[in-house]
């Protein structure tokens, strides 16, 4: 079986699918929905804007893969961002260690665009800000 991405399927074992209905449901219970909207907001003031997280595993296959889950924010103007946090238990690990992967990720992506590789933008990276536990979980 190929990688997944953290799909479930017929394929997929009994364990397995528990697993990432277990891992999803505590990432969007530890999910700062608030804190998310209050941080696009100011990245974006004065632009509304629309918050969807996934609210079952099954709405969630398109957007979560085997580290990350993906919430979508769709703009009045027709802009839409991804924001993806680290699914729980992935973002375990030194803060520093895992600000410095964010920022190099984020530094990557804006060389890949600077080059002319379509590449989605980075607008602002962190780790804790939507955990309403606090959790060392990151976002970019």
């Amino acid at each position: 079986m190929h990688n997944d991405f953290g799909r479930v399927s017929r394929s997929t074992s009994s364990a397995k699918r528990t697993l990432i209905t277990y891992k999803f449901q505590a990432t969007l219970a530890d999910l700062d929905e608030e804190a998310i909207s209050r941080r696009i907001a100011h990245l974006r003031p004065d632009a509304p804007f629309r918050l969807v997280a996934p609210r079952t595993v099954e709405e969630s296959m398109d957007l979560m893969g085997s580290f990350n889950m993906h919430v979508v924010v769709t703009f009045e103007d027709g802009v839409e961002w991804l924001v993806r946090i680290s699914k729980y238990g992935k973002g375990d690990g030194p803060v520093d260690l895992l600000w410095n992967n964010l920022e190099s990720e984020a530094l990557t992506y804006n060389l890949l665009y600077d080059h002319g590789i379509p590449v989605p933008t980075v607008h602002d990276w962190g780790v804790g800000e939507f955990s309403k536990t606090k959790s060392k979980s990151s976002y970019q």
